[in-house]
């Protein structure tokens, strides 16, 4: 082989891979840029799963509260009353819409949502019957101590919104894993269903 063949030869594999080192380093550069936009895919995803929780609990609080300060005999009765008809009303739109898009109706969240708000819907239906009935005196005080062990003793404390909270907050945090289960609190959850009266939570198979 010549010195000018072989010298031809040399070049020509310098400049191969001299060309090479570039694309090389795009291709590494776009696979980075693949995963970084990945992550935040991930954490807009999560940030989103947060907020739609957030709104669905501050909706519930907000009936609980207007439960909670309802006097069904009081002056102002019918006016609490309107206000809590329209606040179940969001409450049920969003668990309808946001949540249940949000997070799939196998999910737990959906489940404990349910049986919160069917927990919410006698307690609401309670104080709209007794306004009906116009009950006074010990009939009304009955009526507001059903509402208050509702609320108190069914829903909040150890029930389906303790359930919720535990349900979004794995949810969001583990994401993009689901959660399909109530794993440790699966004990409470089969608690809230003969409360809600809804059947129990079954996990998928996996």
């Amino acid at each position: 082989m010549s010195d000018t063949l072989l010298a031809a030869l040399i070049s020509g594999g310098v400049g191969l891979v001299a060309g090479l080192v570039p694309f090389w380093y795009l291709v590494r550069k776009d696979r980075e840029a693949r995963k970084a936009e990945e992550v935040r895919e991930v954490e807009r995803q999560r940030e989103q799963r947060a907020s739609v929780a957030k709104t669905y609990l501050a909706f519930l609080g907000k009936v609980l509260a207007l439960l909670g300060v309802l006097r069904v005999d009081a002056a102002n009765a019918d006016d609490l009353l309107e206000q809590l008809s329209e606040a179940n009303a969001e409450l049920q739109g969003w668990a309808q819409g946001e949540l249940l898009g949000t997070f799939g109706a196998q999910s737990p969240v959906v489940w404990a949502d349910r049986a919160c708000r069917k927990l919410v819907r006698k307690a609401v239906d309670l104080a709209h019957d007794a306004r009906a009935e116009r009950r006074h005196g010990e009939c009304a005080l009955a009526t507001q101590n059903e509402i208050r062990a509702l609320i108190t003793g069914h829903i909040d404390y150890g029930g389906p919104r303790e359930l919720m909270r535990w349900a979004t907050d794995a949810a969001v945090g583990r994401w993009p894993e689901p959660v399909t289960s109530f794993e440790g609190q699966q004990w409470l959850a089969d608690q809230v269903a003969l409360l809600a009266g809804i059947d129990p939570f079954r996990p998928r198979p996996s």
